[in-house]
């Protein structure tokens, strides 16, 4: 699962709990956290449903600060039914070494940690704010988690005019495509960066 045209052995920058480099396999760039891109993704997601929900006159805020000291960021504030929905985007990839034997046991298994992970960390802040934790949650081969698929449809269901849910799952599979391909392109870019500057010195050295 390598990115061609990148040659075998080929590192990415990321350092290992032992201090080496990580190979750039495609998992690793779909994932890689030292990759601007993988933020972009992020960002990517959420205007897409930031976007439908307020041409459905949904009432959504973006990026949201959600504590009194300022440092806790949501990415969607939503205000339904007179409730409020806080939702966190996250995008994993089912071939990550600390995934891939459970999601090769079970399709969205990946997706469901996810989802789980996001639980656990507003559960706390939002229990206090009275607020209902909606992970919206994708993994990077396009499979959605079902708080996100669940969230859609009560947000369909609850407005009377904009884009179909169906329009939007078009676009999130597009952008999910050209965010991937620009995460592997940064990657590649980088390790073979990396690599090109080690070769020049070893020719320095040898002259």
């Amino acid at each position: 699962m390598r990115p061609l045209p990148l040659p075998i052995g080929t590192q990415c920058k990321c350092k290992k709990k032992d201090g080496g480099t990580k190979e750039l396999s495609l998992a690793h760039a779909l994932s890689c956290p030292l990759l601007s891109e993988r933020f972009r993704r992020d960002y990517a997601f959420v205007d897409d449903i930031h976007r439908w929900l307020r041409k459905r006159r949904v009432h959504v805020e973006k990026e949201m600060y959600v504590s009194d000291e300022g440092d806790e960021r949501i990415d969607l504030w939503v205000w339904a039914d007179s409730v409020v929905k806080w939702c966190d985007v996250t995008v994993t990839d089912p071939s990550r070494e600390s995934v891939m034997n459970a999601a090769a046991k079970s399709a969205g298994a990946a997706v469901r940690l996810a989802e789980s992970k996001k639980r656990s960390k507003w559960r706390d802040l939002a229990a206090a704010a009275g607020a209902e934790v909606v992970p919206l949650a994708f993994e990077t081969t396009g499979h959605r988690g079902e708080s996100l698929d669940k969230f859609l449809r009560e947000m369909e269901a609850g407005s009377s005019e904009g884009p179909s849910r169906a329009s939007l799952l078009n676009q999130l599979s597009v952008t999910m495509q050209k965010r991937n391909v620009a995460m592997v392109k940064q990657a590649t870019q980088q390790a073979m960066g990396v690599r090109l500057c080690k070769r020049r010195l070893a020719q320095q050295w040898q002259l």
